[in-house]
Formats: C-alpha cells, structure tokens, sequence
C-alpha cells in the first residue's frame, strides 16, 4: 500500500482544507444551503450525530470518505469482526465486539458461560445469600483495578446510578496511594464487604497493592484467614497468580487475550454494572453495544457514525495542525465519560508507526480532554471561544 501522505485522496483533502483557513472564512455561510443539516448528520436508533457545524465541505466529507476507501476501510473491518490478528504488535485478535453478540446466537461459549457465572454471583449478592467471614449479607462492593479495569465500569456505574435495582453499594479503588483505599474503607465493615480484583494479568502492580492492602485490612478485623475467600472475587486472564493470592478458582471470572483493557467493560470487567443494574439491565447495555457494533460492520461509510467520526479526527488533526480535542458532555451523569474515552482513544491511537512498524509521516492522534459542560462553561469555555488554539469539541447531550 502507498504511503499514507502520497495517495490521491490526501492531497485533495489539503487543497479542500485551505479555504476554511481563509481569514474572511465564517462556518454560518455554510448554512446558506438550507439541506445542511440533513446533508451532515445521521441516526442510527435512537442516536444523532449532528456534524453540520464542523468545518466540512460536500466535498470534503467525499475526499475522506475515499481517503477510507483507499486504507481499505472496509476490509479492516471485517477483519475484525472475522477475529483475524490486527493486533500486529502483539499478534492477536481484537474481538471485545463478541462480548456483545446476544447469548442465543454467540458462537463462543466461553462468553455464554463468563454470563451465566456472572449471573449466578450476582444473584447471590441480591438475594443475601452470599455472606462474609461473620454470617452477615454483603451490603458494599469495592472496586479494585486500574486503567480500564477502572474507567469503563466506574463511568457506566456513574451514569446509570438511577437504574440500580437493589441497595448494594459500590465503591471503586484505583489509585496505589493509600489516601484511595483508606478513604474508601474508612466508613465500611469488614463483615459486610466484597473487594473485586479486576486485572487481566494479575500482575498490575497498583491494583496488587491495593488489594493486598484490602486483604490485609480483612485480616486485622477478623485476626484470621479463614472465610476471606467470601469477600473476594477475581477478573483474570492469570488463574494461578488469582489463586496463589488465596482465591478459590469459583470465585475467578475469566478474561481473554482478545479482550484489551479499554474495551473489558462488557466482560466480566463489568461485573460492577451488572451488581448495581441487575443482569437484565446489563445484557440490555451489551444489545446497545451490539446495535452500533452492527451499524459500523454493515453501514455504508458515508452513512457509518463511527466511521465519519473518525474521519473527522484524521481530517482535524492531519490538516488543521489540531492539537487537542474536546468532548464535554451536557449531562452530570457522564461526568466520567472524558476520562474513559481518554483511554480508549489515546491509548489506541498513541503509536509512532504504523500497523506495518514503519514510521509515521504525519501526526497520529491529538489530545483528549473534557467535563461536563455547564461546570466547562464557567471555567475554560473563555479560551475555547476568544484564544488562539484550534480545539474541536464533542458536544453530548439528551433530548
């Protein structure tokens, strides 16, 4: 394949870009065409994506999509879907999209089972059947993990905080300063608590730390070792490091290696959801997944949200020198949602080469950054409207 910089579609979209780079250069005229909104925005569902403000053109919206159809778009896609290795570096697949195929028609039965395991735990926790070391029911959960063993539940979690279906309280850990943990525990009793270890490889030093701190925690109360096992469960790759820290294998739900970080929230990872939603509730958060993962496999690009969403960071980044980018959500419920995205992007975008490891020509990923907007409004909204930086911002909201 060509380098990225030298095909037809690259050059075109530098010419295109120049004349929103104009001085006299306003994004109203744009709306002169009064099929602009129309023309520059989709629905998949109950979901719009409105890209009429953005600085695009009929013809540039058409430069992008065939600067996709050039990288072979579609056929990536499908290589993902087919579970293929496009994980270069590391030689595996990234198929976190099947955590989210309904349970009837899923093919991996790993994944049917994780489900029913999940299932089963939370079941028990609800009904009061599982207890501590003392007898007692569980009433609190704690979290502990880090990066996506942290972001994606504890984000979901904040969010859907209206829709929880029963009193069990949860709690998430992930910083190795022990100000994080104490502060969690200071007003919870070690006969009512279930700590989750959430680490793909069981190795992660923080969450470690911190659950060896838990654990230690449980013995000082109780001055003993035996019924720890009740108040702890593990979300791991590693059985035997699980099992060396003093779990029984029934207490350990599985992760694969074909599950990143970022993506685990619809694994086991999100065993938090499913104890503060139910597993109904969960199973309908993987159908809504499973929708717009069904939507960017089968759309055309020209009609895909994910995919011209994406084109519009390449078409930022690679020819308006974007630095950062913004997403501000207009809703306390997704407060958290910028730092997860963070990760999801930055983490997946932040390379120096290629899929092919060969050195990048141009920029690969800019800045992500955001809050929630009314508190942003009274706070860096000065500089997004009168300063000299470019930013690109994301607005979310709920009719």
């Amino acid at each position: 394949m060509d380098k990225l910089t030298e095909g037809k579609a690259w050059k075109n979209l530098q010419r295109l870009s120049k004349q929103f780079k104009q001085k006299d250069f306003r994004l109203t005229e744009m709306f002169n065409d009064e099929n602009r909104f129309d023309s520059f925005s989709i629905t998949h569902e109950e979901l719009l994506l409105d890209f009429s403000k953005n600085l695009i053109s009929p013809a540039g919206l058409n430069a992008l999509i065939e600067l996709a159809e050039e990288r072979q778009l579609s056929t990536a896609i499908s290589a993902m879907f087919a579970g293929e290795k496009i994980n270069y570096s590391e030689e595996r697949a990234a198929l976190h999209t099947a955590l989210r195929i309904p349970e009837k028609e899923n093919p991996h039965v790993e994944i049917v089972d994780c489900l029913q395991k999940m299932e089963a735990m939370v079941n028990s926790i609800h009904s009061g059947a599982r207890k501590g070391h003392s007898g007692k029911p569980i009433t609190d959960i704690v979290n502990i993990g880090i990066g996506g063993s942290d972001l994606g539940p504890s984000m979901v979690c904040d969010a859907l905080l209206e829709f929880a279906t029963n009193d069990v309280n949860l709690h998430f850990v992930s910083n190795v300063d022990p100000a994080h943990l104490n502060r969690r525990l200071k007003d919870l009793s070690p006969d009512t608590t279930l700590f989750v270890v959430a680490s793909k490889s069981f190795t992660t030093l923080e969450t470690l730390q911190n659950a060896q701190a838990a654990k230690t925690w449980l013995q000082t109360s109780t001055r003993s070792t035996e019924g720890l096992g009740n108040h702890f469960i593990a979300i791991s790759s590693n059985i035997a490091a699980a099992k060396e820290f003093g779990l029984e294998e029934a207490n350990i739900l599985p992760m694969w290696d074909w599950v990143g970080g970022r993506f685990s929230l619809w694994s086991a990872i999100g065993l938090p959801i499913a104890l503060l939603i139910g597993m109904k509730k969960f199973r309908e958060l993987l159908a809504g997944a499973h929708s717009m993962d069904a939507h960017f496999q089968s759309a055309k690009l020209h009609e895909n949200v994910p995919v011209l969403m994406a084109l519009l960071s390449v078409w930022y980044r690679g020819f308006f020198d974007c630095h950062s980018s913004a997403i501000v959500p207009y809703s306390q419920y997704l407060q958290q949602f910028p730092a997860y995205a963070q990760q999801l992007y930055m983490e997946s975008l932040g390379k120096s080469v290629d899929v092919h490891n060969q050195a990048l020509r141009t920029n690969s990923a800019e800045i992500l950054w955001g809050t929630a907007g009314t508190s942003g409004q009274h706070s860096y909204f000065q500089l997004l409207h009168q300063g000299t930086e470019f930013v690109p911002i994301d607005f979310v909201a709920f009719i």
